[in-house]
């Protein structure tokens, strides 16, 4: 029967300051990104550059979700040790890393 209770951690929110280092390292590994791609399709043609402008907007979501989906953190996050996890500490699928938290 003891084996049944489920130990729960203490989870604790990170500090404001974490929370702000990681997405300042996320946002610099962005615009890391950004400007190696603005660099190769440099262009003056306005359409090339929104397209690459929209581009990286796609690229910089895709990080989002791919990290979380994989490691449960972006490299910012890693770096700051913050872990995401849901309220009963599941494993966070596709449908929920899109979701928005809702008031209750």
């Amino acid at each position: 029967m003891a084996e049944d209770i489920m130990v729960q951690p203490e989870l604790r929110y990170a500090q404001f300051g974490k929370r702000a280092v990681s997405v300042l390292i996320d946002c610099i590994l962005g615009y890391w990104i950004y400007l190696y791609f603005s660099k190769a399709v440099h262009s003056d043609s306005k359409i090339i550059s929104i397209l690459c402008q929209t581009g990286m907007v796609l690229v910089e979501t895709a990080y989002v979700i791919c990290f979380h989906l994989k490691w449960g953190q972006t490299i910012g996050k890693m770096v700051t040790k913050i872990k995401v996890v849901k309220v009963d500490i599941a494993v966070i699928l596709l449908a929920s890393s899109m979701e928005q938290p809702t008031s209750a």
